[in-house]
């Protein structure tokens, strides 16, 4: 099934020409803008209605809805509350405008994966999209959406050397993104919290650094590029030893990999296939 996206006429006008020439009615939902700014309408813009007739007027189009998306909830801290009452409140009202004006809005969609673990209130929504929600990472238990011992996403690695302030890993930026997001909230998780094989963390140990290829692995950094190491680290990340590392965002540190490797403890009891590219 394919939703299209779109908030503005031009873009509208290219979707129906793509359903025309495939001789199909493509469902088009609007952007809602709710104060993310990235991009979308807001509720009270003059052209969502003119948008909203177009849609549901031309051929190779159909009005499928609204929807919106609070990107700025992983910024609000203490106020992700109210950035989902917001939210909601946004895409209820283009809604409303849409259905007054005549025009149907099936679909009322929301969310961000702080906002839908932590809004109270989704009257006249009809569907959350929290897309983090299905593995969680640093920076979600660092926003409060979750805790560690939710995130479900760690990317295995292997202890390859022994320098003088840390221990290197064979998992780079290649393997867990350069994302550093976690770390504007706590600078100790640097770029992953490495834990042992059954998940369980090490004690203050986490990635400080990457490079392309490898990671470095230190004892309390006091920030991105902070750490020390000391025997007693080498004694417990002696060169061979798996190790799992958290992620700082899940979402682009799973972009580098084809599939999920699902594992019950050590066990691995299936693989799930992903979409990968772009």
């Amino acid at each position: 099934r394919l939703i299209c996206a779109c908030d503005h006429p031009a873009t509208a006008t290219r979707i129906a020409e793509a359903g025309v020439a495939a001789g199909v009615s493509l469902p088009v939902r609007i952007e809602i803008d709710c104060g993310y700014g990235r991009a979308g309408l807001s509720a009270d813009d003059p052209g969502l209605l003119a948008l909203g007739r177009q849609l549901h007027q031309q051929a190779g189009t159909s009005l499928a809805g609204v929807f919106t998306h609070a990107g700025h909830s992983y910024a609000a801290r203490a106020d992700v509350v109210a950035v989902a009452a917001s939210e909601r409140d946004a895409v209820v009202a283009a809604a409303a405008a849409l259905r007054a004006a005549g025009l149907p809005c099936d679909a009322v969609s929301a969310g961000s994966t702080p906002t839908a673990c932590l809004g109270a209130d989704w009257r006249g929504v009809t569907e959350l999209r929290p897309g983090n929600y299905l593995l969680f990472d640093l920076t979600q238990a660092g926003i409060g959406s979750c805790t560690r011992g939710d995130i479900a996403a760690s990317v295995l690695a292997t202890v390859i050397g022994h320098q003088r302030r840390h221990v290197t890993i064979d998992a780079g930026s290649l393997a867990l993104s350069s994302d550093h997001g976690a770390a504007q909230r706590d600078p100790s998780v640097g770029y992953g919290v490495v834990c042992d094989l059954d998940g369980t963390p090490l004690p203050g140990v986490v990635v400080h650094a990457l490079s392309q290829e490898h990671g470095w692995v230190s004892v309390a950094p006091q920030g991105p590029g902070g750490g020390s190491a000391t025997p007693d680290l080498f004694s417990a990340l002696p060169i061979g030893r798996k190790v799992r590392i958290l992620p700082s965002h899940s979402c682009t540190t799973a972009a580098a990999y084809p599939a999920f490797v699902v594992c019950d403890g050590p066990r691995v009891v299936d693989t799930w296939q992903r979409v990968a590219g772009w």
